[in-house]
This record gives structure tokens, C-alpha cells and sequence, in this order.
């Protein structure tokens, strides 16, 4: 995953008359070597994110992190028709993520399998009422494996805390 922040969002305005602009850029999807890229729309923010996944990410296991930077300057490039120095001179600043050499992730995210969904309802069944779990591979809905089932399942157990938190306040009053 590929994290470039810019100075400003050069893909909507620029005055280079031969750069591809994507003003309300949500998703790019090129044939580039970083082939997925999007922004943080609806928040306004100078920044694109890249992402390579399945078989093409590991052939990117042990390069370095200055190869994956020139590979994701030159994915831009050519996906905005510009040059490479411009990407740079536009680039504030650049953060990689390598899920493969992560040792806590050896490249994993969450997906279906025979059975998830006993193991899913245990696991977010909150401990003692004080531990309560979230994530994308805890979801019930339709998005598994995504940040919209992180987020879902994180509101699941927020709602869950604020309901503990309720009932040990009204506990407590009645003890008094």
C-alpha cells in the first residue's frame, strides 16, 4: 500500500495542458504497475493512496522501499501524463506499507471460510463486559474483508461499550 501525500491535489487543476485532470477523483484504476489508486474524497486532501494485492504484491515482497516509491512516481506519472520529476516536485511526502513482510500480517486480511461464522460470534462477544473486539473479519454484513466491515463492526462495538457503560451507571445508582 502506497501513501502520497502532495502539495496540493495537482490531478483536478494544473497547468500542464497535456496531464490527464480527474477533478472529484474517487477511484483510478490504470494498467500502471501500482494499477489501484483513490482519494480521500469526500475529505478534501492533497493526498492518493495505491494499492497492489494478490499475486502481482508478491513479486513486490523483498523489493526495497526506494523501488517501490520510483514504482509508484512512475505508476502516477503515467497514469496522469506527466513526468516523473513532476510527480516528485509535487510530493510532500511518501509512506509504504509491505502487508507480505509484516510479521503480524504475512500479507493476510480477513475472508470467508468453512465455519467463520461460529468463530465470528464468539469473538465478538465482549469479555466481562470491559474487552470488546472489532474488526473487518468480525462484520455481519455484506462488506467482509473491507474497511466498510471495519468500520461497521467498530460502530457494533462502540454501540455495545456505550450499552455496558449504561447499565453499570444505572447499577450503580441503584446501589447507592
Amino acid at each position: 500500500k502506497f501513501f502520497m501525500a502532495f502539495k496540493e491535489p495537482f490531478w483536478e487543476t494544473n497547468g500542464n495542458n497535456d496531464m490527464r485532470r480527474m477533478r472529484k477523483l474517487g477511484f483510478l484504476l490504470t494498467d500502471a504497475t501500482v494499477r489501484t489508486w483513490w482519494s480521500q474524497l469526500p475529505v478534501e486532501t492533497p493526498m492518493l493512496t495505491g494499492w497492489i494485492g494478490g499475486p502481482p504484491a508478491s513479486d513486490m515482497k523483498f523489493k526495497s522501499t526506494t523501488d517501490l516509491h520510483a514504482m509508484a512516481v512512475q505508476s502516477l506519472a503515467y497514469a496522469f501524463n506527466v513526468s516523473t520529476n513532476y510527480i516528485e516536485q509535487q510530493l510532500q511526502a511518501s509512506y509504504m506499507v509491505n502487508w507480505l513482510t509484516d510479521p503480524f500480517a504475512l500479507g493476510a486480511y480477513s475472508f470467508p471460510t468453512v465455519g467463520f461464522e461460529a468463530a465470528r460470534d464468539e469473538m465478538v462477544k465482549p469479555v466481562d463486559n470491559t474487552i470488546f473486539f472489532a474488526g473487518e473479519a468480525l462484520s455481519t454484513g455484506d462488506s467482509l474483508g473491507t474497511v466498510e466491515a471495519a468500520l461497521e463492526s467498530g460502530l457494533l462495538a462502540a454501540f455495545a461499550v456505550l450499552s455496558a457503560s449504561e447499565k453499570t451507571l444505572n447499577r450503580n445508582q441503584k446501589n447507592r
